[in-house]
């Protein structure tokens, strides 16, 4: 008899009745086990009812490519102990248990954000310091006549306002600024800072998932340990996480087309969501900064965000995907 099937395989009609009911008494002694176990009111036809409508989602999300029945495990019943032990009331218990479960599915939602995080931050870092884009940008639209001054002092002028973003040196810009102007990139300072300090938070948290499983992975081949199942979860693990990396990608791309149709309007918006004074209101008459700066540069700037958000994106996603395959064809090994 064959014991080893892949995916796509198909056992005989007899031996597919045998393995059915060895997977039927496996599942129904872990599944109805647990509920008794525990007690507290948790019933077999529950959790039976669970296991199977969460099989059904799990082989659709799947595509039937992971043939995985999803039942009660007891690795959870330390945990749910717990949450009975420490609640003040049976409900209260419950309640404990479904948040556990939830924020364990938010792991990895958590960890496509995080993904999302670094390549946006990292976007808006190498497209807001690209000094030589402002000065094309400067040239081809003729800003001089619209600031009334030259081409060199303009560009020194940026020049100072781009490393004032970097090392918050007031004596950078003061003397070719105004006291509103000064005020103001102070808090652009700030929002530069926060999203340094996220760059490099979700970098490394991103870093780090990757490294650990992989570290993982390298010990238990190394001490012969190394199951067809570790190699499943870290493969199901990257899959997860580009398949919620692509759903927010969705969302955003959906943001947008919303932004793209009234860039004025979300411009406003984006000022009072992340400003909390209206220090931004600049004066074309007095202030410079709003003639170096026009709102279409900012629109340029946006889309060329953008487009380095979502190729940095790409290359992540990409990079994802080889590790799953490159988990999959060593389960095959």
């Amino acid at each position: 008899m064959k014991l080893i099937y892949n995916i796509k395989d198909k056992p005989k009609f007899g031996s597919l009745v045998v393995f059915a009911f060895q997977q039927l008494l496996a599942i129904m002694a872990a599944t109805i086990a647990v509920p008794a176990i525990v007690g507290n009111g948790m019933t077999a036809s529950a959790a039976l009812f669970g296991a199977g409508v969460g099989t059904i989602v799990y082989l659709l999300f799947t595509k039937f490519n992971s043939p995985v029945f999803l039942g009660s495990s007891f690795a959870f019943l330390g945990s749910m102990f717990a949450a009975f032990a420490g609640a003040v009331s049976v409900e209260a218990g419950y309640a404990g248990i479904i948040i556990g479960a939830v924020f364990a599915g938010l792991a990895y939602v958590v960890l496509a954000i995080i993904v999302i995080l670094y390549c946006l931050t990292s976007a808006i870092q190498q497209i807001s310091y690209d000094t030589k884009y402002y000065k094309d940008y400067v040239v081809k639209n003729e800003l001089d006549k619209q600031v009334n001054l030259d081409k060199k002092t303009i560009f020194n002028l940026y020049d100072s306002l781009i490393e004032y973003i970097d090392t918050g040196d007031e004596n950078l810009i003061k003397d070719n600024f105004n006291d509103r102007e000064v005020l103001h990139m102070k808090d652009v300072h700030q929002l530069f800072n926060l999203n340094n300090q996220i760059n490099k938070a979700s970098m490394l948290v991103f870093y780090l998932f990757i490294l650990m499983n992989f570290i993982l992975i390298m010990y238990k081949e190394k001490s012969k340990t190394l199951t067809k199942k570790d190699l499943n979860i870290f493969s199901e693990k990257t899959r997860l996480v580009k398949n919620y990396t692509l759903v927010i990608i969705g969302v955003m791309l959906i943001l947008t087309i919303f932004i793209a149709s009234d860039f004025s309007k979300y411009f406003i918006k984006f000022h009072e969501l992340f400003f909390d004074n209206d220090l931004w209101l600049l004066d074309p008459k007095t202030d410079i900064m709003i003639r170096m700066l026009p709102e279409d540069y900012f629109m340029k700037m946006a889309s060329r965000i953008a487009f380095s958000f979502i190729s940095k994106l790409a290359i992540i996603i990409i990079i994802l995907i080889g590790l799953s395959h490159l988990a999959k064809r060593r389960q095959n090994v």
